[in-house]
């Protein structure tokens, strides 16, 4: 009797003990998902996180499989204004470099031209959003910014891979 009786209070040790254990991978799985977003973020915002594919993409590309395309020449791009600032513009010259090989550029490419407004108007917009100080300290993100916006926005591809701003003047 005293064995049966021990028998039962071991079992119903181990029935508590799986009890608490799935509460503990319930409230462990809990903490896990809302963890991973912020890790993520901040993995992101200090560039702990492998290439991104358009890093990759210009790794890739040869300048012979390069198509650059000049899309305009002395660009005049008004930026905001900051507090107490006066109004300024920026001139630049701005090219796009396509990649041959991809699938898209064959439909593109021919008639390339009748998209320069729209790629003008994309760049106007996203330059138009920073100040001449942002501009001037952080060109690259601001080239990136615009290639997303083109590949996203006017062309829904991504073979343009590269922007390249050349001689950018402010006043």
């Amino acid at each position: 009797m005293k064995k049966n009786l021990l028998a039962i209070i071991i079992v119903a040790l181990q029935i508590v003990s799986i009890a608490m254990m799935a509460v503990l991978m319930i409230q462990v799985i809990k903490m896990n998902n809302t963890t991973i977003p912020v890790v993520t973020s901040v993995a992101t915002h200090l560039n702990l996180i492998t290439k991104d594919d358009t890093e990759v993409a210009d790794a890739t590309i040869s300048l012979e499989d390069t198509d650059v395309r000049e899309i305009a020449k002395q660009m005049k791009i008004s930026l905001k204004v900051g507090e107490g600032e006066k109004p300024v513009h920026m001139v630049c010259d701005v090219s796009l470099l396509l990649n041959k090989n991809h699938d898209d550029y064959t439909k593109y490419s021919e008639n390339f031209d009748t998209y320069e407004t729209l790629i003008k108007d994309a760049i106007s917009s996203v330059v138009s959003k920073h100040t001449e100080a942002e501009c001037k300290n952080d060109m690259d993100a601001l080239k990136e910014e615009i290639l997303k916006a083109i590949q996203d926005e006017v062309f829904s591809s991504d073979f343009i891979y590269k922007v390249a701003i050349s001689e950018a003047v402010f006043g």
